[in-house]
């Protein structure tokens, strides 16, 4: 459960794995194709009104017994940060191509500049030598972990702020990450609303 602007979510399921979206969101379920997830919108095909409410609701349409079901409420708020401005400078670091294109598609969207790569240590040479605002980096990656990446930039006195991204599966304390030199964890799967809350509070930390 979560708010993002005017609206409150509520995702309520069986399970972790394969849970749909209302809207927009990374898709890391087996059920969807890299090109599915990129370009279809599960909204239009299940997303229904209650009737006599301002409420949308999304329900399992698949199985003998809903699965899962998710509800888009509006809320009145006046709490939610400014929206990031475009032409934010991303650099993504995943060594699974899949999660780069979602991040780098979900980004774009918003008007991002969004550079990826899926060497860690590319990753590095990047964030040293380039200029970024958000650097969101995997945690679990063949040679260098995202935490080692990111204590890496923390001792090379690279301020960029540092999203972890990981499973639900994966906590940290505030104690490693701020050894680590994290900003904060971008749990997976996650929509892009919770994407660009995250940009926009390391955005903000920065000012």
């Amino acid at each position: 459960t979560y708010t993002h602007g005017n609206t409150g979510y509520v995702d309520i399921c069986r399970h972790r794995k394969n849970f749909p979206p209302v809207e927009r969101v990374a898709e890391f379920g087996a059920y969807l194709t890299v090109d599915e997830a990129l370009h279809r919108r599960p909204g239009d095909h299940f997303l229904e009104p209650l009737q006599g409410t301002s409420v949308s609701c999304a329900v399992d349409l698949t199985g003998a017994t809903p699965a899962w079901i998710s509800l888009r409420i509006p809320v009145a708020t006046d709490m939610s940060p400014a929206p990031a401005s475009s032409g934010v400078r991303i650099l993504a670091i995943d060594d699974q191509p899949v999660i780069l294109e979602l991040i780098d598609a979900m980004g774009k969207s918003e008007g991002f500049n969004v550079t990826t790569t899926t060497s860690a240590e590319e990753g590095l040479r990047l964030a040293r030598e380039g200029t970024y605002d958000v650097i969101l980096t995997d945690l679990a990656m063949p040679g260098i972990s995202g935490l080692d990446l990111a204590r890496q930039l923390k001792q090379a006195q690279v301020k960029t702020p540092v999203l972890l991204v990981t499973g639900y599966g994966e906590r940290l304390s505030e104690e490693v990450m701020g050894r680590s030199g994290v900003h904060d964890i971008l749990y997976k799967p996650f929509r892009i609303e919770q994407l660009l809350d995250k940009v926009e509070a390391a955005l903000h930390s920065r000012r």
